[in-house]
């Protein structure tokens, strides 16, 4: 465990929870918190990040600045004109975590073939409602990534000579057409 537990899909990133399911969204926390700190803050910012968060309380004074300015919400103005905004680090990993989970769990393999789940009393979003729906959390997530990267990056670098972050794009459902390379 880094930052997140099974208890923060419990808000905004709710996902059903029940003592069968909680392995497997422990398992998708284990499989993408890791790197993605990485991918968002680079290899070395990332592990460094990590090393310091993780020995510490996240609301402990003993976090270095630096990394408690990227762990927590923050809102900044940039050139008087643009706004960043970062809803901090434990909502972004939650918000890729949930992208993952939701999507890849609508449809199950069987010994019958490929599945999806049926309810009684209840209506169930076909595999492609549902991913566009987890789609629209990772799309969420990437103003926040990008506050994040442009602190690092672009306004306080001295800071942070160890940043590395790739860059993250939005996820549309390719039954979303497109027209002139505009989605529509």
């Amino acid at each position: 465990m880094i930052l997140l537990t099974t208890d923060d899909f419990d808000k905004f990133q709710s996902i059903a929870q029940s003592p069968f399911s909680l392995p497997l969204l422990q398992e998708y926390i284990d499989r993408y918190e890791e790197s993605y700190i990485k991918r968002i803050l680079g290899v070395t910012l990332g592990q460094l990040f990590i090393t310091d968060i993780q020995t510490e309380d996240s609301a402990s004074a003993a976090i270095d600045d630096r990394y408690l300015e990227i762990l927590l919400p923050f809102i900044k103005q940039h050139d008087h004109e643009r706004i960043m905004e970062s809803k901090g680090m434990k909502d972004v990993l939650a918000s890729l975590i949930f992208y993952h989970y939701i999507s890849d769990n609508q449809a199950k393999h069987s010994q019958a073939g490929v599945v999806t789940n049926q309810a009684e009393v209840s209506n169930i979003l076909s595999v492609e409602d549902a991913t566009r729906f987890a789609e629209m959390k990772w799309n969420n997530a990437l103003s926040s990534i990008h506050a994040i990267q442009w602190w690092c990056d672009c306004e306080n670098a001295k800071d942070y000579p160890d940043f590395m972050g790739m860059r993250f794009h939005p996820k549309y459902s390719p039954i979303l057409k497109k027209k002139n390379g505009k989605i529509i």
